[in-house]
């Protein structure tokens, strides 16, 4: 997937303009940077020292890769850490994250590993964040990786712990690997595979690799937290048309002639 363009690129929603590819590059890289840093340093580099690194590789960039500001320009990056209380983080806490029209959805935290923070997600999107599931409640059967920023800046509000729920997840959920994006690769199986976090393979069925859309190219090992909301809009609401029309169907069988 090629990059969206945005020419204004306002400081509000550069990130939400861009494609996943792109936001993976970053990520990818400062993870290799961090990882480079810590075997040469013996540790891992404070948030200021990796800053400091950063402003000095913006520095050396050419004058015209930046819109607003000369590269050279650049000598001091700031982070800005969220000052919150810290949230209970078990497993089988619940969230309530944001949704369109003022309405909400319901994810909960099912671990934290090396891939990020692993959710399961509810098919529920009430008009309320008071909300208590059921053990049978309905779910996305495959959990999404995503990361904790928006749970600790309170943006996804920590709403309850139901640690039930989690028998309907895996209890460490897998990330998958496309056969085509690895053709050269003997691990990955000849539909793909999936991967633990304790660096364990296992060659997926052509069905599950359907189900989880890793032939239709549409599987996303991780998402950033923006991307994780927008995923859930688009299919939570995919999955209320279906219900609709499931609905519908069930309605024309009961209806005599």
């Amino acid at each position: 997937m090629a990059a969206k363009r945005n020419t204004g690129c306002p400081d509000s929603g550069c990130l939400d303009e861009l494609s996943d590819d792109c936001v993976s590059l970053a990520v990818e890289n400062v993870a290799e940077l961090c990882n480079a840093i810590e075997q040469e340093l013996g540790q891992a580099p404070t948030l200021r020292g990796i800053c400091e690194v950063l402003a000095y590789a913006i520095a050396c960039l050419r004058d015209d890769a930046i819109s607003d500001a000369n590269p050279s320009a650049v000598t001091t990056l700031v982070a800005k850490k969220a000052s919150r209380t810290k949230v209970d983080t078990r497993p089988g806490s619940l969230f309530a994250v944001p949704a369109p029209e003022g309405t909400f959805f319901f994810v909960v935290l099912i671990t934290r590993n090396r891939f990020g923070w692993a959710f399961g997600v509810l098919r529920h999107v009430a008009t309320s964040s008071h909300y208590r599931p059921t053990p049978d409640s309905q779910v996305l059967r495959y959990p999404i990786y995503s990361g904790g920023r928006f749970v600790a800046n309170g943006r996804w509000r920590r709403v309850g712990y139901v640690p039930e729920l989690l028998l309907s997840f895996p209890r460490e959920p897998e990330i998958y690997h496309s056969k085509n994006d690895s053709h050269a690769d003997e691990c990955i199986g000849p539909y793909g595979s999936a991967e633990n976090a304790h660096n364990e393979l296992r060659a997926v069925s052509k069905k599950e690799a359907e189900d989880v859309g890793l032939l239709s190219g549409e599987y996303r090992q991780g998402m950033l937290e923006e991307q994780f909301e927008k995923f859930l809009a688009r299919r939570l609401s995919e999955s209320a048309e279906e219900k609709t029309q499931e609905k519908g169907t069930e309605k024309k069988k009961c209806t005599k002639k």
